[in-house]
């Protein structure tokens, strides 16, 4: 039997969940975002990885992940050597991951770390796939 192949099917050396971070000149957000994501996984979680990808943040982007991981062996880090984009860099993290089940995220708090606990329940719940949907955004007219 395969990780991916039976909901909630976990191993010993393997987390349940792991979360795919893309982040790309985000040194204001990365240690919030690790820490808010870290404090949601730990209530709702067996375990879990954070997977940062990172787009060549010119900023200390680089350097903080490089922090973190230092202090916490939960957090792998992906420097890209260019930036490739919002869709192929998360991607790549994905495939990267070795949790029963993945979770996306944006490095700036698009996507609530409140909700990780009832995507996992969802999941847990027999959902092969969990998605967000945003109910309201306050933007402008031509967005």
């Amino acid at each position: 039997m395969t990780k991916h192949s039976k909901v909630g099917s976990i191993s010993a050396d393997k987390p349940e969940i792991s979360f795919a971070i893309p982040c790309y000149n985000e040194e204001e957000n990365v240690e919030a975002i690790y820490l808010a994501v870290t404090s949601e996984a730990e209530k709702h979680a067996a375990s879990h990885e954070i997977i940062f990808i990172d787009n060549c943040s010119t900023d200390r982007t680089r350097h903080l992940l490089r922090e973190i991981c230092s202090l916490d062996s939960r957090v792998r880090v992906i420097f890209n050597n260019r930036n490739y984009g919002q869709m192929r860099s998360p991607t790549y993290a994905i495939y990267q991951a070795e949790g029963a089940a993945v979770i996306g995220m944006c490095c700036d708090f698009q996507d609530p770390p409140a909700l990780i606990g009832e995507m996992i329940r969802q999941w847990r719940a027999g959902a092969q796939v969990v998605v967000g949907q945003r109910r309201t955004e306050k933007t402008g007219l031509i967005l």
